[in-house]
């Protein structure tokens, strides 16, 4: 009879050592989550969808920032990124315009540090962005051909498009 004893604890021991094991790699917390496809209506008119490992809707963008709405707004950000000086030396009564520069562009709420929205300039230097209203930050990526592109606070108002200009300084003196 001892020998069931013991062969019964270690079948028991066994499978729950293989049940811990289990259950250990069905726990990952790095697995992929699908949410489902499900909108809701933010204050300003907007739409934002679920995120996350939770799948909660993303933050209205009225709400204090980081959540994307679903386009198109009637309003955004436009203009024109130059670099400058072009010229590898400046004379006085010579003309050295600026010239477009094609980068990618970033906007951010002015109340966060995180990315709100990207896109890329044309060969012209211009970019359109529609987004909802509220104070934001725009700011050009240095792609190595200029020393720093400056920030410029925008304040977006319903129904309108603010122009921007955003400077980009080559370094050339």
């Amino acid at each position: 009879m001892s020998k069931k004893i013991i062969f019964g604890l270690i079948t028991l021991l066994t499978l729950a050592i293989f049940g811990v094991l289990v259950g250990l790699s069905g726990s990952k917390s790095d697995e992929q989550v699908f949410c489902t496809q499900e909108a809701k209506l933010c204050p300003d008119g907007s739409y934002v969808g679920r995120t996350g490992p939770r799948c909660e809707f993303a933050e209205c963008p009225s709400v204090g920032g980081g959540g994307a709405g679903i386009l198109p707004y009637q309003s955004g950000i436009g203009g024109t990124i130059l670099r400058g000086p072009m010229c590898p030396v400046m004379r006085v009564g010579e003309e050295c315009p600026d010239a477009p520069y094609e980068t990618d562009v970033v906007v951010r709420r002015a109340s966060s540090e995180k990315t709100f929205a990207t896109m890329k300039s044309g060969k012209d230097g211009k970019f359109l962005i529609n987004l909802p209203p509220g104070d934001y930050i725009v700011n050009a990526v240095n792609n190595g051909i200029s020393k720093t592109c400056g920030d410029v606070s925008v304040t977006v108002s319903p129904d309108r498009v603010e122009n921007i200009v955003i400077s980009c300084d080559t370094g050339i003196r």
